[in-house]
């Protein structure tokens, strides 16, 4: 059941969760997401809650299969999808319009974006995939938007 742990693989688990609190603090500080979500769409790493007893406004961040590594210029490109959920449409009738703004905001903010993080990690870019797209209704019938990145990053 599952794979079995390997100490080799601590590292690149360290370093998936360091690039999405990277990009996480990068969209706080930028104020498209928040921490407690008042006001704003709250923000996780690596899951989305499908409840209705949460808010409804989410922006989750998730990393994936990224590019080939350059082992000459030491940089790893990490994937990174953004998922944006809005209200519902049995709430508001423009539950659709507002994800999908907030979805585009994200994407325009981080799409050519050069960042040094908090911690020293250098990010010589982030390149969208494509524009944010609509992936779903939910069960609740909230839209869900979805926006992919691959980023370049220092390995040091």
């Amino acid at each position: 059941a599952g794979y079995p742990y390997r100490e080799a693989d601590r590292g690149r688990r360290e370093s998936l969760m360091a690039f999405l609190d990277d990009v996480a603090a990068r969209l706080l500080a930028s104020g498209l997401a928040s921490s407690s979500g008042v006001g704003s769409y709250v923000l996780s790493k690596g899951w989305m809650p499908d409840s209705t007893v949460v808010a409804d406004k989410w922006v989750s961040l998730f990393e994936y299969a990224g590019g080939m590594p350059n082992p000459r210029a030491e940089l790893d490109s990490p994937g990174l999808q953004v998922v944006v959920r809005g209200v519902s449409m049995n709430k508001s009738t423009s539950g659709y319009q507002d994800a999908q703004s907030k979805a585009d905001a994200i994407f325009r903010d981080l799409h050519a974006l050069t960042l040094t993080s908090s911690s020293g990690r250098y990010y010589p870019g982030f390149t969208a995939q494509q524009s944010p797209f609509l992936m779903e209704f939910d069960a609740q019938r909230r839209p869900v938007f979805a926006v992919n990145f691959l980023a370049m990053r220092s390995r040091t």
